[in-house]
């Protein structure tokens, strides 16, 4: 009896390359404040030391060019600090787990802080400043004779104010020697 042997056919599966699922900033995003790191996240893992992302301001100046940290799945890379409000473009390639190099680009806005009015500008929990009203007629002159209210010289006055009241008196007393030695020496 012979036995036929066919070579078995399998079907094996079709490798898909390992693609971008999210980036973070948003493609096309508008962002109020600087991002602190770039997320990209693929469907597949990564090669470890083959991940490259470099990101350009919108007159094509490199800001950034890392080799990035891969894990599993995700790159990450920290933004720099400093950059001013503009477009940016994050160019990535990476090299997925079969081998296959994936490369693309993705842009965000940064944009800038807006002005903050003078209203804005009093911290919280602090009242508003307010204007005095004006004396009534009988009271103006009660307030010519009153003493003027005592203020304190801002930052460091307050502490050279009693150098200078000593410095003075120092000055004044020897002027005063000065007048008795010459007027003695006059009278002799």
């Amino acid at each position: 009896m012979v036995i036929l042997a066919a070579p078995t056919l399998t079907a094996a599966p079709v490798s898909a390359h390992a693609a971008l699922t999210s980036i973070t900033p948003d493609d096309g995003a508008i962002v109020d404040a600087p991002p602190r790191t770039i997320d990209l996240t693929f469907s597949e893992p990564l090669i470890t030391g083959a991940a490259t992302v470099v990101v350009t301001d919108d007159q094509g100046a490199i800001v950034l060019r890392e080799r990035s940290r891969v894990n599993g799945t995700s790159v990450s890379v920290s933004w720099p600090v400093g950059q001013p409000p503009g477009e940016y473009t994050i160019g990535y390639r990476v090299v997925s787990g079969d081998g296959h190099p994936i490369k693309g680009s993705s842009r965000f806005t940064l944009r800038a802080p807006e002005p903050t009015s003078l209203a804005d500008a009093s911290p919280p929990g602090q009242p508003e400043p307010t204007i005095p009203e004006a004396p009534a007629a009988g009271a103006a002159t009660s307030a010519a004779t009153a003493d003027p209210p005592a203020t304190e010289p801002p930052g460091d006055q307050q502490s050279t104010m009693p150098v200078l009241g000593l410095l003075a008196g120092v000055i004044a007393a020897i002027g005063v020697g000065i007048v008795v030695v010459v007027s003695r020496r006059r009278a002799e």
